[in-house]
C-alpha cells in the first residue's frame, strides 16, 4: 500500500491530477461547447447561401454583357478590338465619349464575345474576331453611316496619347493598338481597320449613285445627237412629223430583197 501511495505522489504537491478527459465539465463549459458545435453548420449554410447569391448576380451580369455584345454585332457592319490595358479609367472614358453618335465601345472578356458571336444569326460572319482573343479587348462597333468617323476618332485619340513621347519615338509607341477587325465578314488587321477612314459612308455612296443617275439622260441625249444613226433619225421624224401614227418601220421601210 505504501508503495502504491508513493506512486500517486508527485515531487511538488504529492498528488497527480487526473487526465483532462477525466475532468468533469462545468455547466457553462458544457453549454459553450454545445453552442460552438451547433453554430458551425449554421455558419457554413449562411456562407453557402451568400456564394449562391453572388454567383447568380455574376451570371446575370454576364448575360447582360453578352446581350449588349450580340446587339452590337447585329447592328454593325464593322467591329474591331482595341488593347486598352495601358489606359487609365479617365483615358478610357475619354475614348468612349469621343465616339460619334450610333457607335459604342464595350470592354468585355473575350469569352463573353465568343458567346455573343455564337448567338448571332451568322456566327461565321464575325468568327474572324476570335483571332484577337489572345489579350483583353475593348470592342468598337460601327455601322455603315458612322464607320469613317469611328476610325477617325480612334486615330485622333491614339495621336493624343502619343503627344507625351518625343517626336522621334511617337511612331514606335502604341499606347493602344488594334488587335483585330471584321468588316461585313472580312477579317482585317490594324492597317486594314485604319484604312476604313477612307471608306465612303452609306449616305455618300447614295449621293454618288444619285448623281450618276441624274447625269444619264443628259449623256444619252448627247450621244444620240453625236451619232445620227437610223434609230436617231427615226425618233426625230416620229416626234416632229405631222402623222403621229406612223411607226419606225413606216418612216424607214426595210429594203426590198431580191427574189
Amino acid at each position: 500500500m505504501a508503495a502504491a501511495g508513493s506512486m500517486m505522489q508527485t515531487p511538488c504537491c504529492g498528488r497527480i491530477s487526473p487526465p483532462l478527459s477525466a475532468q468533469p465539465l462545468s455547466s457553462r463549459q458544457a453549454l459553450g461547447n454545445s453552442a460552438h458545435f451547433h453554430r458551425r453548420p449554421l455558419q457554413r449554410q449562411g456562407r453557402r447561401g451568400s456564394l449562391q447569391v453572388q454567383n447568380a448576380i455574376n451570371r446575370e451580369k454576364k448575360e447582360k454583357i453578352v446581350g449588349r455584345l450580340k446587339e452590337g454585332l447585329d447592328s454593325s457592319i464593322a467591329v474591331f478590338g482595341v488593347r486598352y490595358n495601358k489606359l487609365t479609367v479617365k483615358q478610357f472614358d475619354g475614348f468612349r465619349n469621343s465616339m460619334p453618335e450610333g457607335a459604342q465601345v464595350i470592354a468585355a472578356k473575350n469569352t463573353l464575345m465568343g458567346v455573343a458571336i455564337e448567338q448571332t444569326a451568322k456566327p461565321e460572319k464575325w468568327a474572324g474576331l476570335k483571332d484577337g482573343f489572345l489579350m483583353e479587348n475593348a470592342w468598337v462597333f460601327a455601322n455603315e453611316n458612322n464607320i469613317k468617323e469611328v476610325v477617325k476618332a480612334y486615330k485622333e485619340f491614339e495621336e493624343e496619347l502619343r503627344e507625351k513621347y518625343l517626336k522621334e519615338e511617337r511612331k514606335k509607341m502604341f499606347p493602344t493598338n488594334v488587335s483585330i477587325g471584321v468588316l461585313d465578314g472580312t477579317t482585317l488587321d490594324r492597317e486594314g481597320v485604319l484604312g476604313l477612314e477612307k471608306m465612303m459612308t452609306k449616305q455618300q455612296a447614295i449621293g454618288m449613285i444619285a448623281g450618276m443617275l441624274i447625269g444619264i439622260p443628259t449623256k444619252l441625249a448627247m450621244v444620240t445627237k453625236m451619232v445620227p444613226t437610223k434609230l436617231a433619225l427615226a425618233v426625230n421624224a416620229l416626234t416632229e412629223g405631222d402623222d403621229k401614227t406612223k411607226t419606225v418601220g413606216e418612216v424607214f421601210p426595210k429594203a426590198k430583197t431580191e427574189s
